[in-house]
Formats: C-alpha cells, sequence, structure tokens
C-alpha cells in the first residue's frame, strides 16, 4: 500500500517489482474500482471524479508506436476528438530518457466531455502509460497537479552488484 505523506497527502508510490514511482496528483485517494490487471496505480479526486491511473504492460512495440495506435483508435471511437498536443516529454530543457510521448487531448462522447494527459513510455519489454482523466469543466483546476504528479514520475534505477 502507498505510503501517506504529512497532512493526509499521498507520497510517492514505489514499486520495485516494475521499477517505478510516483505521486498521484494532490488531493486524489486511491481508487480501488479502477484498478485491473495491468492498472498498477488508480486515484480519483473524490470531488471532481478526475482519475489518475498507471498501468503497465508488455509489448513488443516501441513507446511511440503504442502512443499512435492508442490516438488512432480514440479518434475512432469518441464522436469529437482533438490532440492539443503531442510531443517528446522533456525536464529542463532535454528529452527524458527512455523517450517518453506526452499527448494531451480533448474528446466528446455524446454530451459529455473530458480533457485527458498520456504519457507513454517503455523500460524493458513493459510499456507504461499514465493517464490524467478530467471533466472538461474541471481540467484547468486540475491541470497543475497533474503536472506535479507527471515531473514526479521516474524509473528506478536497477541496484548494481553488491560489492
Amino acid at each position: 500500500s502507498p505510503p501517506a505523506g504529512g497532512g493526509g497527502e499521498i507520497g510517492l508510490v514505489t514499486d520495485a517489482a516494475r521499477g517505478f514511482a510516483v505521486t498521484p496528483p494532490k488531493g486524489f485517494v486511491p481508487w480501488p474500482e479502477g484498478k485491473a490487471v495491468t492498472v498498477l496505480v488508480a486515484y480519483r479526486d473524490p470531488f471532481t471524479h478526475s482519475t489518475f491511473t498507471l498501468a503497465a504492460y508488455p509489448s513488443p512495440d516501441t513507446a511511440e508506436v503504442v502512443k499512435k495506435r492508442t490516438v488512432q483508435s480514440y479518434s475512432e471511437v469518441f464522436s469529437a476528438f482533438t490532440v492539443l498536443r503531442n510531443e517528446k516529454l522533456k525536464r529542463a530543457g532535454a528529452e527524458v530518457s527512455p523517450e517518453t510521448w506526452l499527448v494531451e487531448m480533448e474528446s466528446r462522447y455524446g454530451n459529455f466531455g473530458t480533457r485527458q494527459m498520456q504519457v507513454f513510455s517503455k523500460k524493458g519489454e513493459d510499456v507504461f502509460l499514465l493517464t490524467y482523466t478530467a471533466a472538461e469543466k474541471d481540467y484547468l483546476k486540475c491541470k497543475a497537479s497533474f503536472e506535479k504528479s507527471l515531473e514526479t514520475f521516474h524509473f528506478l534505477e536497477a541496484a548494481g552488484p553488491a560489492r
């Protein structure tokens, strides 16, 4: 179970088996109903019902290929779909390693509109997909905490041999 930070905030969630760490967005709480076989982390905001999930699954494809296929599938499912940002993730002006893609999009299914920020990366044989989702009306309120959470995502360094 994830460690709790001070003041009731959820702290850094570390998964040594899959080799990653991330801090959920501020104010988000564990969301057991959001868990599935491939979903390793699931949190939601109890007031806006915005969500954050981190999924990982084996794939022979690169993160970029998975991203392209995912975005294409969304464009076929939603009645209205727009990619607002599609770029390699950077920190301090340099591209993140391993190659990591950030896609920000908005979609509409019937009368309900959502905005998402998705991040695609790959470590070893596993593709990692971080998904931050909010209703259209709540997205701007959530975006800063989504981005702050994303800044904490990193792959753990493999432990070297004991000396």
